[in-house]
């Protein structure tokens, strides 16, 4: 089972381009990351969260503001857990959720699972997907799943394997797609990657008819169709070294990124102003910035710039704008900006 570490939500000004006048998200919802599904525009909070009784229960919200559907709340339908983390969530037709749960029923019993949710927040299906744990879902309009994720079996030496496995709304694997020799260290280009607060994980996203991939380990992003073909791929290392050099910063970090198509990604990064003590959290030395970049010519352009601190404000992608979370008097508002 992976560690899973919380991260504290520290909100900053930044220069809003295009704000949306929306109802508020109550401020005790609000835990970084997010998942942003640009396909059915939802979000979902508590992404790898440690999840225990005494906490409020899950819930998403539209781009509005307005709250998608009813509470859930895993310890309901799972009395005999003691704490679960969700890896992913994913929007599926009619309201329905997708979660890529681990229950953890003691020190050595867990179960990766993805769970299926309808509007009124009654569970509805459970799969088992060992010997796999979920990096990331995305789900279709046929209430099929797709998730990424890695063997918790594997060990050195083993054969390449999938990494990406489809099941239908009955829970049968019906596609298997990218096998782990696709990245330089195997499944670990997949992996939850980064240094502490800077963590970042995988995303798979069903947009427009293609798969798109965020793997973190190799700072590299893919298009695939839906049976696994690999229309595209473009590292992303070079492009961070270039706006580090650009902003005149140390370094610059990728936080999240939101696909807009096939050949354009909106990448939210940590800038590093100065350079960085070994083991020291210095907040005033970082601000965020948002770039939409070209993954064939590999150039940028500025969508949004924060002031000294760091923010995990991003949201997602939608059309032709950005999505961020802004403190308001209720709590928080989801902001648009548009894309240049």
């Amino acid at each position: 089972m992976r560690v899973i570490r919380s991260l504290l939500f520290v909100a900053i000004a930044i220069s809003l381009v295009a704000p949306a006048h929306a109802q508020a998200i109550p401020s005790d919802q609000v835990f970084a990351p997010y998942r942003w599904d640009a396909a059915r525009g939802v979000l979902f909070l508590r992404k790898n969260f440690v999840l225990r009784k005494m906490n409020p229960p899950l819930r998403s919200y539209n781009d509005d503001g307005s709250q998608r559907g009813a509470d859930i709340d895993l310890f309901k339908d799972f009395p005999d857990i003691q704490e679960a983390t969700v890896d992913d969530f994913a929007a599926g037709p009619a309201g329905t959720t997708f979660i890529a749960a681990v229950l953890i029923y003691g020190p050595r019993t867990v179960k990766n699972v993805v769970l299926t949710y309808d509007s009124a927040g009654y569970l509805r299906a459970v799969v088992d997907i060992a010997p796999y744990s979920a990096e990331a879902i995305t789900a279709d309009d046929q209430g099929n799943v797709f998730v990424l994720g890695e063997r918790n079996d594997e060990r050195e030496g083993d054969a390449p394997y999938p990494l990406l496995i489809k099941y239908d709304p009955s829970g049968n694997v019906v596609g298997r797609a990218l096998n782990s020799n696709l990245f330089k260290d195997g499944s670990d280009g997949i992996q939850y990657f980064g240094r502490g607060y800077e963590r970042v994980s995988a995303s798979v996203s069903l947009q427009d008819g293609n798969l798109y991939v965020f793997a973190p380990d190799d700072n590299e992003v893919l298009v695939c169709t839906v049976d696994g073909k690999i229309l595209r791929r473009a590292k992303l290392d070079d492009v961070l070294l270039s706006v580090a050099r650009s902003d005149k910063v140390h370094r610059a970090a990728i936080a999240d990124v939101g696909f807009t198509d096939e050949n354009h990604v909106v990448l939210y990064l940590t800038e590093y102003v100065g350079p960085e003590e070994p083991n020291v959290t210095d907040i005033s030395n970082m601000h965020t910035a948002a770039y939409l970049v070209d993954l064939t010519t590999k150039k940028f352009k500025l969508i949004l710039r924060g002031e000294p601190g760091l923010n995990p404000g991003f949201v997602g992608v939608s059309g032709n704008r950005l999505l961020t979370l802004a403190r308001d008097k209720g709590g928080f508002e989801i902001q648009w900006h548009d894309l240049p």
